[in-house]
């Protein structure tokens, strides 16, 4: 998107260390015009978003670009954090959960399994000073 642009950043809800199993960090953001598909068997997944995660150079960036019926212009969030550490870039995703939300969680893995992450909650819930 192109300078200027009206990007929002999405509500974070939950960090976790050690989840969704140790050596993981998980950022559970809540993006409200996003509509989860709930299928039979599978995972959920984004009915009107794309979603566009990169882990690199020290990076989490999390974009989702959301198409809302009747509206011309799409709604777009991103999630930018400095990691405070190392991370296995490889190994890194994102998911999309939706029973009564529409979350996008972002699964963080260590580079060092080890490590705790624990005192880094408020910083991965922490909205940027600037937008």
């Amino acid at each position: 998107m192109a300078a200027g642009d009206n990007v929002k950043f999405p509500v974070p809800i939950m960090f976790n260390d050690n989840s969704p199993k140790p050596g993981f960090a998980r950022v559970c953001l809540t993006v409200r015009e996003m509509q989860v598909k709930k299928p039979v068997v599978g995972k959920h997944k984004a009915k009107n978003a794309e979603i566009t995660p990169s882990f690199s150079n020290g990076v989490v960036l999390v974009r989702v670009v959301v198409t809302v019926a009747g509206e011309s212009v799409p709604v777009v969030y991103e999630y930018k954090k400095n990691l405070p550490y190392d991370v296995d870039e490889k190994n890194c995703k994102c998911e999309v959960h939706g029973n009564g939300d529409s979350l996008v969680v972002v699964i963080l893995a260590k580079a060092n399994k080890n490590e705790s992450w624990a005192s880094q909650d408020v910083y991965f819930m922490q909205r940027p000073t600037t937008e």
